[in-house]
């Protein structure tokens, strides 16, 4: 499934906006075919999607919350950013696979989509974070619950532990995040590498 690409400048006036931030750079991982620089532009953290236009780049995104699977702040000497991933299968349509093939419907399952929004000032991570974390919260995921409902009724648990229930997609995935996760601190998840970049990582539900 796709990214929403924005051809025009949203229109936010029948929005709720919890937090804007101006000259934002996005960073996409894996990267964009022809894109050879940082977009930069204005986020709009709203209580129905995340909104990122580029007037320089006369394009932007519209990112659904159920589709952000973690979002964390991340500190690294060199930049300070939002960090957000992607849920399975979904990414842009110009994002390369690693593979580096990216027309085939396999390699588009495979692409663990990433995205750094960073702002100009670093003082402003702690607000962005609070206002995605409290959108968030309102945007449950109907399938999980289900899921977790029918289990209920059957009587059955997967162990999570069992790499037999998961995609290759999400095995790499917990496998990734596996190396830069820390057991919680006094109830509070964080999440950095080894230069301590990542804090207070929450994965939605």
């Amino acid at each position: 499934m796709p990214v929403t690409i924005l051809t025009a400048q949203p229109d936010l006036s029948n929005e709720i906006v919890r937090h804007s931030e101006s000259g934002v750079e996005l960073e996409v991982s894996p990267p964009l075919r022809g894109i050879t620089e940082n977009m930069k532009g204005d986020l709009n953290i709203t209580e129905s999607q995340v909104y990122f236009w580029s007037e320089s780049h006369n394009t932007g995104v519209a990112l659904w919350y159920p589709d952000i699977i973690i979002h964390a702040i991340m500190r690294q000497s060199d930049r300070e950013a939002i960090y957000c991933q992607l849920g399975e299968g979904i990414h842009f349509p110009a994002q390369v696979a690693e593979s580096g093939n990216n027309d085939d419907e396999e390699d588009d399952e495979e692409i663990m989509a990433e995205l750094y929004f960073i702002p100009t000032n670093g003082d402003s991570l702690e607000a962005l974070y609070n206002a995605m974390s409290q959108c968030a919260v309102l945007h449950p995921d109907a399938d999980a619950d289900g899921e977790e409902f029918e289990e209920e009724e059957e009587e059955w648990y997967a162990n999570p532990s069992d790499e037999a229930e998961l995609s290759e997609v999400q095995q790499a995935a917990l496998d990734h995040l596996a190396t830069v996760f820390q057991p919680p601190v006094n109830g509070k998840q964080t999440y950095e590498n080894d230069d301590g970049a990542f804090e207070d990582a929450m994965e939605e539900e």
